[in-house]
């Protein structure tokens, strides 16, 4: 798997204990394979190649996959729209099902994370990009590309990223609500590259890492969406 590959999400195919590790590669490998639970070594769980799956086109990398009354279904965007598909083990595959239209949205729909509430509606929590890099810079394969000035600063700028949420009454033909802040437009710095919505220790919350190592928690408190 190594640097080409990203998680997708887990599911309890056989073992409703331990599920299911799925895992998908970006453009250089594309694919998607699911790896099964096989024991614990120092407390550190191992799983094994199980199978590769069959996903729909257009499914990348910052796909998510969320369950729900026993049925799992992977989530990406697509335009306007939040597509999903529903897993099938028998066939190994992802099939499309379905499609949900985004909310009108002032800074665009990067990274997310999604859940299902108990009465079937969803709640989305995603990424968007304020505040883009200047790319007035010569190619980097140039003999004239120079990224930083005379006395070593950044020339390009910086990218700045904010985090909103909005929610949907139900799967099939829902309808997105309005969506809300969470955080202030200039929140985080070089780029979301994930968002992940949990439950600790009896407090939600939702984790966002940027491209530069940073790790960032915000308490939701039950405030979104």
């Amino acid at each position: 798997m190594a640097l080409h590959s990203r998680f997708l999400g887990l599911v309890s195919v056989n073992d409703e204990k331990h599920p299911d590790l799925f895992v998908i590669q970006d453009s250089y490998y594309p694919g998607c394979r699911r790896y099964s639970f096989v024991k614990y070594e120092d407390s550190v769980p191992v799983f094994e190649m199980k199978e590769n799956i069959t996903l729909p086109k257009g499914v990348k990398p910052g796909a998510r996959i969320e369950c729900h009354k026993g049925k799992a279904y992977v989530f990406w965007k697509a335009k306007n729209t939040l597509k999903y598909a529903e897993y099938r083990p028998g066939e190994a595959a992802f099939v499309e099902v379905g499609a949900l239209p985004l909310p009108a949205l002032k800074h665009g729909f990067g990274n997310f994370d999604l859940e299902f509430r108990p009465d079937g509606g969803l709640d989305v929590y995603f990424a968007a990009v304020t505040v883009h890099m200047a790319n007035k810079r010569p190619a980097w394969r140039t003999a004239e590309y120079r990224p930083y000035d005379a006395v070593g600063v950044w020339t390009g700028g910086y990218q700045y990223d904010m985090l909103g949420t909005f929610s949907y009454n139900a799967l099939d033909g829902g309808v997105p609500t309005q969506a809300v802040d969470i955080t202030s437009e200039r929140e985080l710095m070089h780029g979301v590259s994930a968002v992940h919505v949990m439950t600790f220790a009896g407090e939600k919350g939702l984790v966002a890492t940027t491209r530069n190592g940073g790790f960032h928690y915000f308490p939701l408190d039950g405030k979104y969406p």
